[in-house]
């Protein structure tokens, strides 16, 4: 009998969520810009439940990086002074977990050397304005220089997707 009531109870409860408008969009940007084992560490790149990849943006803060500050590889407020250094595939979120920058991959206009290697002389400057985050996707347009990134996840592997600016050389 119990069951009964459980099983009508939910039946309605799905009918009145489904005749319900959507739910406001998510701001998958809460909680980027905590300091500290964990806190407010999260990063907003593309991810879904249990998935083995969190393709997401690692930031920096010039010219001075601050690891407390990127337990996550991002870091909010860098947008304002820092640097994209790279798209890496691995982010574990929690508390004294500080995991990032693995399987890093950057789009650039110039042919690699060891000099642009070594001292992240490929890391490009963004804005929050240029940046998008929903669940399962981000995105973002490198300015320096101008090419736009697109990433998205599934539950085994990450997609990139880059756009150059015209007539611009591509190297990843």
């Amino acid at each position: 009998m119990l069951l009964r009531a459980m099983v009508a109870l939910a039946a309605a409860l799905a009918a009145a969520l489904a005749a319900a408008s959507p739910s406001p969009p998510l701001d998958l940007f809460i909680g980027t810009g905590g300091v500290g084992y964990g806190v407010g560490a999260l990063p907003p790149g593309a991810q879904v439940p249990f998935g083995f990849c969190r393709p997401s943006p690692d930031t920096a803060e010039v010219p001075i990086y601050e690891p407390w500050y990127h337990a996550g590889g991002y870091f909010y407020t860098d947008a304002d002074t820092g640097v994209i250094r790279c798209f890496s595939h691995t982010h574990m979120v929690g508390a004294g977990v500080a995991d990032l920058g693995n399987i890093g991959v950057m789009p650039v206009s110039v042919p690699p050397s060891d000099t642009l290697v070594g001292d992240y002389g490929f890391a490009s400057k963004f804005t929050h304005s240029q940046e998008t985050a929903v669940p399962g996707y981000y995105a973002v347009t490198l300015l320096t220089p101008n090419i736009e990134v697109e990433l998205t996840a599934t539950d085994l592997a990450a997609a990139h997707r880059y756009t150059w600016a015209p007539g611009s050389q591509s190297q990843t």
